[in-house]
């Protein structure tokens, strides 16, 4: 994942995540995988120097 993914690849993860699992969690779960997805999350995880990898199908 580049940096110019990031927007995307976050968006997709939280689209899948509402209509996949979002249902069966608290408020508080939900929240929590928000911000875990949020694209200003991914690309702190970028600067600390983590690899991402997305798999396209």
């Amino acid at each position: 994942m580049e940096k110019s993914d990031i927007d995307a690849v976050s968006a997709i993860c939280l689209a899948s995540f509402s209509q996949s699992v979002a249902g069966t969690l608290s408020d508080e779960g939900i929240a929590t995988f928000s911000k875990i997805a949020a694209s200003s999350a991914f690309f702190d995880r970028m600067k600390g120097d983590n690899v991402m990898f997305v798999a396209e199908h």
